[in-house]
């Protein structure tokens, strides 16, 4: 429950971050670059952890 309350939260702020990116005031392509890798990073390292707790809990 906690995970997908978790991962929901992500890709809300990730949705909204790249509305903003798309916005035409910023124009740094890569600034756009390193937000999108970094949402992208969060959203991986949120999954594999949480697969690895849950694994832990199957044993």
């Amino acid at each position: 429950r906690f995970n997908n309350l978790l991962n929901s939260a992500i890709y809300t702020t990730f949705r909204i971050s790249l509305r903003s990116l798309l916005m035409p005031e910023l124009r740094d392509l890569l600034l756009k670059v390193v937000i999108i890798i970094y949402f992208l990073t969060l959203i991986a390292i949120t999954k594999g952890f949480y697969s690895i707790l849950l694994a832990g809990r199957a044993c």
